[in-house]
């Protein structure tokens, strides 16, 4: 069993509220929530691995169109954090 943790603290609640949703379908398992961290159980004989896992994470957030304002990052084993991206001066 590998558990996926997504921190998305970044993001407004609608937005993480639908990544829940679209989670849920993607995995075809429960989403738990704590706080600003989504937790989801993934069986091991699952084709979803950890690159896959972060594509899809990259595909909501491009989807969204919150490409120019977020990014997935790792932030530890199976752990992610869709994390704003810095404003650079001009």
């Amino acid at each position: 069993m590998t558990d996926f943790k997504v921190d998305v603290s970044d993001l407004k609640s609608k937005e993480a509220e639908e990544l829940e949703e679209r989670l849920k379908v993607f995995l075809g398992t429960e989403v738990e929530k704590a706080g600003s961290l989504l937790m989801a159980s993934v069986a091991e004989d699952s084709e979803i691995d950890r690159p896959r896992f972060k594509a899809f994470l990259k595909r909501f957030i491009h989807s969204r169109g919150l490409r120019e304002d977020f990014r997935v990052i790792s932030s530890g084993q199976d752990q992610f954090r869709i994390k704003k991206r810095r404003v650079r001066g001009e």
